[in-house]
């Protein structure tokens, strides 16, 4: 068998190149093994904060959670998230926990699922949400875990590693402008409800009338995007919760 770190010729330590750190004492879900994301959201966030505007002067860290419905270069980068993450947190460069531990929680990553991505690259920007969502939680970090889908194909492994009763995250950002997007969406959305009947879900974006008659039963907590809040000349905060 392949062995899965290299040696450092520097230093000669072992190096994770398979970000094995992120889901240590981990238990798995399905075919896919995704780490199950337990729930240890224990208050509500009032403000959401992104990735990207985290270090931005006046910001309010008690009651925010830091989000990541922004482009993907955004947090995704040589230094991101992801490829600069390492077990050891007192890295210089990189990924560095501090700006995230000063707040009360996070939603999880939204690496891109496109409707036109193979499905193997869909199933690894979960697998990798996933990941990050299990490290943090290890970290003692709030992580609300975010769910996102493409068509009926992704439902065999986007939904894995979220228990039923879950607090769960979605946003609407970028699947609402086009026919085909926001039908499956909608349908992704029931499927959502069906198979994880979640205790809350936590909406980020808008929230037109065709889409929250499948939520009309469903306890929800809103929030406007960064987007739509400048234009409209507002601050991100909730908008409703039922």
């Amino acid at each position: 068998m392949k062995n899965n770190k290299k040696i450092s010729k520097t230093n000669n330590i072992y190096v994770d190149n398979f970000h094995e750190f992120m889901i240590k004492n981990a238990t798995f879900d399905g075919l896919w093994e995704f780490p199950i994301i337990k729930n240890n959201v224990y208050k509500l966030p009032k403000y959401l904060i992104g990735y990207d505007q985290r270090k931005r002067k006046g910001i309010v860290y008690e009651d925010s959670f830091v989000h990541f419905y922004i482009d993907d270069y955004k947090f995704d980068g040589p230094n991101g998230i992801w490829n600069g993450s390492s077990k050891n947190l007192n890295q210089k460069r990189g990924f560095s926990i501090d700006s995230l531990a000063k707040f009360s929680g996070i939603i999880g990553p939204d690496f891109s699922v496109g409707f036109g991505f193979p499905l193997a690259t869909q199933l690894d920007s979960i697998r990798r949400t996933r990941y990050f969502e299990h490290w943090m939680t290890l970290l003692g970090i709030q992580v609300i875990p975010n769910i996102r889908w493409t068509d009926e194909r992704s439902y065999e492994f986007c939904f894995l590693g979220i228990p039923k009763n879950s607090i769960v995250a979605i946003s609407t950002l970028g699947v609402l402008k086009y026919k085909t997007s926001r039908k499956y969406f909608k349908l992704g959305l029931s499927e959502m409800l069906k198979r994880i009947e979640p205790s809350l879900v936590l909406i980020y974006g808008d929230l037109p009338s065709d889409v929250f008659q499948i939520l009309e039963n469903q306890k929800i907590l809103c929030f406007k995007s960064d987007i739509s809040s400048y234009r409209q000349g507002g601050k991100t905060n909730g908008c409703s919760t039922r």
